[in-house]
């Protein structure tokens, strides 16, 4: 130790010799030590304790409590447990020797003493327990750091004994963790080696150092998939190699891999059009299925907005509500007209939602969509077929009765009037028994023809059953617009009929009731225009009659 911080070493010595105390005292001042003395053991423990000091010279010899006692009591107290002490001894058998290292010793110094060299032993012994200090430091330190560590830690010797392993590794394999001054397991460490050779440095073994992966078994728990890291390490002290690992559980890695793969096969093979895009809308992926359903190919949309997809057919209203929907709830679904590449436009079901990050803030948006085309064609040819007739093309009664009741709502809100006509071809069985029902549905189809051509859009033409047919004209302002259609109806289909080559010449009786003169349900003015249409026929066809009580 330097001469320069003797000064701030204290030095205790204990012996029942007063000219020991002495002689040693004025050597070790000599030499820049600051020196306390006592002359029995137990005055020894009281200095210590006020003051604990840098290094302890005990006599083994002394009245009372001897040098033996006195070291091992030292030893119990906290700062006794870090200071060498030096027994001075006359004994020099065996026995004694070991009895004062069984009591704590540090080392020993044999009488009688050697003046001239006992101040270069006192620094020896200080830089020494220095040292040691400093190691059992960073022994305890490198303890502390590998069973705090989250890392699963293990070390094996050479004939695969586990000889440490941190709570990490024991909370990974089941195996106990092991103190460093334990005796090594019997078992070896639960880490599975490689089966093959893995890349790593090679040394004179076969490898210095490895990675591999590997599977952990545990009874009762589910396998957990780890990366090995290993490195071959040789104690001084025996010159055997043993192994250090390193061990990092991958399981929820490997799982969120394999979720990652997933949806990739998802969204490469799904059916549906799938778009993601940022959180302000700006397109950030699609798949095949987008490029299969709209024509457009990923390099031609990431980077734009599905503003490229608008049609135009829904309002500024519905994109509003669209919107609104979306930010408040964070998903949507409906029905949406969108445009593909070449111009065609389409229907679709799309659903979008938002994703969020852990904080609840959206940041992208994924959108789900089919082509619904087929579906709605489907939809329409089987609402088609419930409410037209399949040969006129004209609603049928069913429908007629939606669209009546319907126009008599709406006269009864507005204080309108709707007129109901009900009409029979005249001669046209006589069609039917001569030419034929092939030739009697043309003329059928040509009839409800021209009937459609002599109303207005918003009035409805059916096909009652037979020959029989329904006009309903909602909303006139006066009844004899009623009788102006009527007579419109009866100058078109008195007109001749080319069925095939054959000219056909056939009329219509028509029968009115009006809203509300005639009746203010349904059922009353069909009845009343049903009964008006006979006086028609009684009155010699291809007429009208309005329904009188």
């Amino acid at each position: 130790m330097d001469r320069e911080n003797d000064s701030q070493i204290r030095i205790l010595v204990v012996d029942d010799d007063p000219v020991i105390r002495l002689l040693v005292g004025e050597t070790l001042e000599r030499e820049g030590f600051a020196v306390t003395a006592a002359e029995n053991g137990e005055t020894a423990l009281a200095i210590f304790a006020a003051r604990p000091c840098d290094l302890i010279l005990l006599d083994v010899m002394m009245p009372g409590l001897d040098g033996f006692a006195a070291c091992a009591r030292l030893r119990r107290t906290p700062a006794g447990k870090r200071v060498p002490i030096v027994m001075i001894t006359g004994l020099d058998d065996e026995s004694s020797i070991r009895r004062a290292y069984d009591a704590g010793a540090t080392d020993f110094i044999t009488k009688p003493l050697n003046w001239l060299i006992l101040a270069q032993r006192a620094r020896y012994l200080l830089r020494a327990s220095a040292a040691m200090r400093e190691l059992a430091w960073r022994v305890d330190f490198q303890r502390v750091l590998i069973e705090t560590l989250p890392v699963p830690i293990a070390v094996e010797d050479a004939r695969g004994r586990c000889l440490v392993c941190n709570p990490a590794f024991e909370a990974l394999t089941g195996q106990s963790s092991t103190p460093a001054d334990a005796t090594p397991r019997a078992s070896g460490c639960p880490i599975p080696k490689p089966p093959a050779p893995v890349a790593g440095s090679a040394g004179a073994e076969g490898w210095r150092q490895r990675v591999y992966e590997t599977e952990v078994v545990r009874a009762g728990a589910e396998p957990r998939s780890v990366m090995a890291h290993q490195a071959v390490f040789t104690p001084p002290e025996s010159g055997e190699s043993g192994v250090i690992s390193v061990v990092l559980d991958i399981t929820d890695r490997k799982k969120s891999e394999e979720h990652l793969r997933l949806a990739e096969t998802v969204f490469q093979t799904a059916a549906d059009a799938i778009m993601v895009t940022n959180a302000v809308g700006v397109i950030k992926s699609v798949n095949p299925a987008f490029t299969a359903i709209t024509g457009y190919r990923s390099e031609e949309v990431v980077g734009q907005t599905p503003r490229l997809l608008k049609s135009g057919r829904q309002s500024g209203e519905f994109y509003a509500n669209f919107w609104r929907s979306l930010c408040e709830t964070g998903r949507w679904s409906g029905e949406l007209w969108q445009r593909r590449k070449n111009g065609d436009v389409y229907p679709v079901w799309e659903t979008i939602a938002a994703v969020r990050d852990r904080n609840g803030r959206i940041v992208e948006y994924v959108a789900f969509f089919n082509d619904i085309t087929a579906r709605k064609q489907a939809e329409q040819a089987i609402f088609h077929r419930a409410n037209y007739d399949l040969l006129t093309g004209l609603p049928n009664r069913g429908l007629l009765r939606e669209r009546l009741d319907q126009a008599l709502r709406q006269a009864r809100r507005y204080h309108r009037q709707v007129a109901l006509m009900f009409m029979d071809l005249d001669r046209f069985k006589q069609v039917n028994d001569t030419l034929g029902h092939s030739l009697g549905d043309l003329l059928l189809y040509q009839a409800a023809s021209r009937l459609g051509a002599c109303v207005r859009d918003t009035d409805t033409v059916a096909r009652q059953g037979g020959d029989e047919f329904v006009v309903v004209l909602p909303d006139i302002a006066d009844g004899r617009d009623a009788g102006v259609v009527a007579e419109k109806i009866i100058d078109r289909l008195g007109e001749p009929f080319d069925l095939s080559g054959n000219t056909v010449h056939i009329g219509v009786s028509i029968g009115i009731a009006l809203y509300p003169d005639h009746g203010v349900d349904m059922e009353t003015l069909l009845r009343h225009a049903d009964l008006a249409m006979y006086q028609a026929k009684l009155a010699g066809r291809n007429t009208f009659r309005v329904y009188e009580p």
